[in-house]
């Protein structure tokens, strides 16, 4: 099964650079965790990881959100993985 990111695809469209399609590969998924990660970084290393960040980015409406996001997409990569 695939793991579905479609309901962020404009967020990562945005701070990736990659478009969501029905066929990414590994490294794409890898691309926009790695990607997705360095913002969150940025954005705490600048103090601007606060609530109001978000009124740039579409599909999303908590930061936690992001960091979840991330966590899925370290998990999808680790299935992947393994089978």
């Amino acid at each position: 099964m695939k793991f579905d990111i479609t309901a962020y695809s404009r967020f990562i469209e945005i701070v990736a650079g990659i478009d969501v399609t029905d066929n990414l590969c590994k490294k794409e998924y890898y691309r926009i965790r790695n990607r997705v990660e360095a913002f969150i970084h940025d954005a705490k290393r600048y103090q601007i990881w606060k609530p109001a960040l978000l009124d740039a980015y579409p599909d999303v409406d908590l930061l936690a959100e992001i960091t979840a996001l991330t966590r899925a997409l370290r998990q999808y990569e680790q299935q992947r993985l393994t089978h």
